[in-house]
């Protein structure tokens, strides 16, 4: 699999749309369900809020390791590297955009989780499913040192799935995070209106 198809916004655009639909699905499911699953989520969600310095050391730690490899493995090879020349560096903004994620845990549920503001995490998390898998299925270990693809040398097939899997970790994490944030919103304004119900009864 390679980490860069010939069309790579539109792929991501597609892979966070689907993240976004099975997101949105989950939470549905999750609502309809019984009690017991809904308050399991609940809870979830509060000792993930109250931990949220932590998951969110965890996803630097992670996102970091995967950085590294991608930049390592992928930067001459792809030509990325004269593309952040040529803008002057912009463009490498986009290797830390599942560092994004680092600030997830810090929305809490009480905000409003629009599908926008989702869609938006989607993204950063379809790109950080997408360079995972990539480094997962790409066992090469061969990491150039000129864009002439001449000089290399041979890297840690080890370290780099490590990564691949950290990127799917931080992914799959978010991805609950987020159901977890949303299922916990659905629930206070249900009750809100339970309550207000109540009152007028």
């Amino acid at each position: 699999m390679s980490i860069l198809s010939d069309h790579p916004i539109i792929s991501l655009l597609i892979i966070a749309s689907i993240i976004c639909v099975f997101i949105e699905f989950i939470v549905m499911i999750t609502l309809k369900s019984n009690t017991s699953m809904k308050r399991f989520v609940l809870k979830g969600n509060k000792i993930c809020e109250s931990s949220k310095y932590a998951i969110a050391s965890i996803f630097f730690i992670f996102a970091s390791s995967g950085v590294v490899q991608i930049i390592s493995y992928y930067l001459l090879e792809s030509g990325l590297f004269w593309i952040i020349i040529f803008t002057a560096g912009i463009a490498g903004l986009i290797l830390f955009i599942p560092h994004g994620l680092c600030l997830l845990p810090f929305f809490t549920h009480k905000k409003k989780w629009h599908i926008v503001k989702i869609y938006i995490w989607c993204i950063m998390i379809g790109l950080s499913m997408w360079w995972g898998i990539g480094l997962i299925m790409d066992r090469s270990t061969k990491i150039y040192t000129d864009e002439g693809g001449v000089g290399y040398y041979y890297g840690s097939l080890i370290e780099k799935q490590f990564s691949g899997y950290a990127y799917v970790a931080v992914a799959v994490l978010s991805m609950m995070l987020i159901v977890m944030k949303k299922v916990a919103n659905k629930n206070d304004e249900t009750e809100t209106v339970d309550n207000i119900m109540r009152t007028h009864s």
